[in-house]
């Protein structure tokens, strides 16, 4: 899921292979269908000129024309995308972050290397262990969920490519099978203005937040898989995924992808 400037949402429907958008009023559209796709499962990220992409086999392109490509490069065992303010776009795949630009060209190596360690440093200097999703905020600094196989960290990227891991401070976390617990790790991160973190944590059915000193908190939801509105700490989720923020931080939407809604929290 990803939202432009307008506040639409962008929404990958699985089961019939098409993106659909949401209006701000709710109103839904199929923007594209199973005619071009045939997992759309991953990761998607617009960027500043509307230009949508989802991460397939490859990274497919769909222009605000609706004019659907393939980028042409070859990375392997790509997990997610995402784009900043300037209209680059980066690919990140199981250990390495690349830096592209809107056509899909001058791809580089921004971070990681083949390692599949938890080191922080620059450029290749550095090594993920299962990257799983990707924001990047107003900065232009990226943020990956780290999974660990299962052990989820949160890393920090910048456009220099220095890595850094953000040390968490476990504050209140509820839901036993919490990706901080036993559960599936994290597959949806998002990033306010403010320097907040929000994290579909998948297993444990909750939303999580970190905060700018690294405190993480649970956001929103029970652990129960209900799919009951109401206070953020007294609703229920079920396999929450992809999740994003509005542009001014106080609203965050989440594809709740068991209970198959859309979901919308206001932050305090």
């Amino acid at each position: 899921m990803t939202m432009d400037a307008s506040g639409n949402l962008y929404v990958s429907d699985p089961f019939v292979n098409e993106i659909r958008k949401v209006t701000p009023a709710a109103v839904v559209t199929t923007i594209a269908t199973s005619a071009n796709f045939t997992n759309v499962t991953g990761s998607m990220t617009i960027d500043p000129s509307g230009n949508i992409y989802i991460v397939e086999n490859s990274i497919n392109k769909i222009t605000p024309a609706g004019v659907i490509t393939i980028l042409g490069f070859n990375l392997a065992n790509i997990t997610c995308v995402a784009a900043d303010a300037s209209g680059n776009v980066f690919v990140g795949t199981v250990n390495a972050v690349y830096k592209m630009n809107a056509a899909g060209n001058g791809v580089t190596a921004l971070a990681g290397s083949t390692q599949t360690t938890v080191t922080d440093g620059t450029g290749t200097a550095a090594s993920f262990n299962n990257i799983g999703a990707m924001t990047v905020d107003l900065s232009g600094n990226i943020y990956v969920a780290d999974l660990l196989n299962g052990s989820p960290i949160i890393r920090k990227i910048t456009q220099a490519g220095v890595v850094t891991s953000i040390t968490l401070k476990p504050g209140i976390i509820v839901g036993t099978n919490s990706a901080y617990g036993n559960g599936p790790p994290i597959t949806g991160i998002a990033v306010d203005g403010s320097g907040n973190i929000y994290a579909s944590d998948t297993g444990g059915n909750i939303i999580l937040e970190i905060s700018p000193s690294g405190t993480l908190t649970t956001l929103a939801g029970t652990g129960l898989t209900s799919p009951n509105n109401g206070p953020a700490t007294s609703a229920g989720f079920y396999f929450p995924m992809g999740i994003v923020v509005n542009s001014a931080g106080n609203l965050i939407y989440v594809a709740d992808s068991e209970n198959k809604t859309i979901r919308k929290i206001t932050t305090p």
